[in-house]
């Protein structure tokens, strides 16, 4: 037996398609903000989760990915992943997403996605790039329910004043603070010892 910390993938039996096969796959990725949970279906990256205090479930050495191309979302999500912590900070940029989310939220993560790493926009000036300057708090619950964090990098969008507003991610707005120090190629301490 293996666990999730061996950065091993496990098939989720938690849905089907109509062709029967299994929604999607996920992996255990080991990063410098605790131990990620990396789901993917046949489109994409479908949600990251993360959550160092976990139990790690077995998993047995004929476990499978639901699909080949599952498979190799999740082993371009966790190069890129180690690309990004090393200093690569548009790796993430590339890999796919199978992003679920209302026609809004899409909007408002694929805006997201297009802040360049180590640059910070507020919730207004995000919401005025949709073209509806009155949104930011529509925008900040939007960011609030991001499926994806770090490939959709919510962490750019702060308070108007410069304050870095919420984070819901990890460890909130210590893994914030983390991921823009990083980006920006000073962290000013080590997240995890």
């Amino acid at each position: 037996m293996r666990t999730l910390s061996d950065n091993s993938a496990y098939q989720l039996q938690s849905g089907r398609e109509e062709s029967g096969q299994s929604l999607s796959s996920i992996i255990s990725y080991r990063s410098p903000i605790g131990t990620l949970l990396i789901e993917a279906s046949a489109r994409g990256i479908s949600r990251v989760t993360c959550n160092s205090n976990a139990i790690q479930p077995q998993i047995s050495e004929d476990a499978i990915y639901t699909s080949r191309q599952a498979q190799l979302h999740l082993e371009s999500a966790c190069s890129a992943l180690t690309k990004y912590f090393s200093g690569k900070m548009e790796a993430l940029a590339f890999v796919p997403l199978d992003v679920k989310s209302s026609s809004f939220g899409s909007s408002v993560f694929d805006a997201a996605r297009h802040i360049p790493p180590a640059k910070t926009v507020g919730y207004r000036e995000l919401a005025s790039s949709l073209g509806n300057p009155s949104a930011q708090r529509a925008v900040a619950r939007a960011l609030a329910a991001n499926p994806i964090p770090l490939f959709i990098p919510c962490h750019r969008v702060i308070h108007s004043n410069g304050t870095l507003g919420g984070y819901s991610f990890a460890e909130g707005v210590k893994t914030k603070a983390f991921l823009l120090e990083l980006e920006r190629g000073c962290p000013l301490y080590t997240h995890r010892e």
